[in-house]
């Protein structure tokens, strides 16, 4: 990946809102932001909206 991608994966992780306060969770729910906007970013077109991963059954991560 290139270090702008990282970058804004990395501000959009950042943001995000986990209302519980273990360290272990945090990092966890994190991880799989990061996942989701990696696999948004690298679908033709990407995809802007992150419920569309979500809410589709037949995706595979």
């Amino acid at each position: 990946m290139n270090k702008e991608l990282i970058e804004k994966i990395e501000n959009k992780v950042n943001n995000i809102a986990i209302l519980d306060k273990d360290p272990f969770i945090l990092e966890s729910c994190k991880n799989l932001y990061r996942a989701l906007l990696v696999v948004a970013e690298n679908e033709n077109p990407p995809i802007n909206d992150i419920s569309n991963i979500l809410n589709d059954t037949n995706k595979t991560i």
